[in-house]
């Protein structure tokens, strides 16, 4: 996620296809081109025809950039 964080950020467009919904959501959340553009996850499945569809869309807000460090702890002697 963070090396294609980086590739969004460099004006880059990633489409990325996973399985894991969980996966899925961190990746949406983590990729957006900017701090207030939301991931967009879009789910495809059959429809009646048996044809490959769009069957769900969803916008997720980004992950603050802060999110995902560890917070400084100050040094004990």
């Amino acid at each position: 996620a963070e090396v294609l964080a980086h590739l969004c950020q460099s004006g880059r467009q990633i489409v990325c296809a996973v399985e894991d919904s969980a996966l899925a959501d961190l990746m949406c959340r983590r990729l957006p081109t900017s701090e207030r553009a939301p991931g967009k996850r879009v789910t495809l499945g059959a429809n009646r025809d048996g044809a490959l569809a769009v069957v769900h869309e969803q916008e997720i807000a980004p992950l603050s950039r802060r999110a995902l460090v560890l917070p400084q702890r100050p040094l004990s002697a």
